[in-house]
C-alpha cells in the first residue's frame, strides 16, 4: 500500500471514529439514563425492572418511563410472566397498562428522599404514591395492607425489599 493510500485509510478510520463518538455523545452514550437531572421528571426516564417475584407464579414488572413535562411522566407498566421460578428464558406471557403521573412534591419515607406523586391510569382513576430514585435503583410505595397514609393521602413507607433497576 502506498503512503497516500495508507493516509487516506487512516483519515477514513479517524473520521469514522469521530462520527461514532459524536453520535454516542449526542444520544447520551446509549444509556437509558438522562445525562443530568435538570427537572424533577428527568430521573425517571428509562426502563425499570423489578426483581423476580414468586407469589403463586413467577413474574417481573417493567416500567417504561418517558418524560411528559418538567414534573410529568408517562409510564407503561408491563407484567411479564415466566414458567419458571427464576424469571429467565422466554416469557410465558405479558400484560401492559398505561399510566401517567405528576410529581406533586417531595418528602421523606423509609429514610429516603421521595417524590410524592399522583398516578393516573389510562382506564380511569388515580391514586397517590411515593417514588424514590437513588442512582440506578428506584423504590416505590409499600403496597402492604398495613400501609399507613399521611394527612394528604400519601403512603408513608417504601418497599425497600423490591427495588427496580435501570
Amino acid at each position: 500500500m502506498s503512503p497516500p493510500q495508507r493516509r487516506i485509510r487512516e483519515l477514513v478510520a479517524v473520521t469514522a471514529a469521530v462520527m461514532v463518538t459524536a453520535s454516542l455523545t449526542a444520544c447520551g452514550g446509549g444509556s437509558d439514563a438522562p445525562v443530568a437531572d435538570a427537572e424533577p421528571a428527568d430521573k425517571y426516564v428509562g426502563i425499570w425492572t423489578s426483581g423476580c417475584q414468586t407469589t403463586g407464579s413467577s413474574y417481573q414488572y417493567q416500567f417504561e418511563m418517558s418524560k411528559g413535562g418538567a414534573t410529568a411522566v408517562n409510564m407503561k407498566v408491563t407484567r411479564v410472566g415466566y414458567a419458571n421460578p427464576t424469571c429467565t428464558g422466554t416469557p410465558a406471557g405479558s400484560q401492559s397498562t398505561n399510566y401517567a403521573f405528576t410529581i406533586d412534591g417531595t418528602g421523606t419515607a423509609s429514610n429516603k428522599a421521595v417524590d410524592k406523586i399522583t398516578l393516573s391510569a389510562a382506564f380511569g382513576g388515580s391514586f397517590k404514591q411515593l417514588f424514590a430514585v437513588e442512582g440506578n435503583l428506584m423504590y416505590v410505595s409499600d403496597g402492604a395492607p398495613s400501609q399507613s397514609y399521611d394527612t394528604d393521602g400519601y403512603p408513608t413507607k417504601l418497599n425497600l425489599n423490591l427495588p427496580f433497576t435501570r
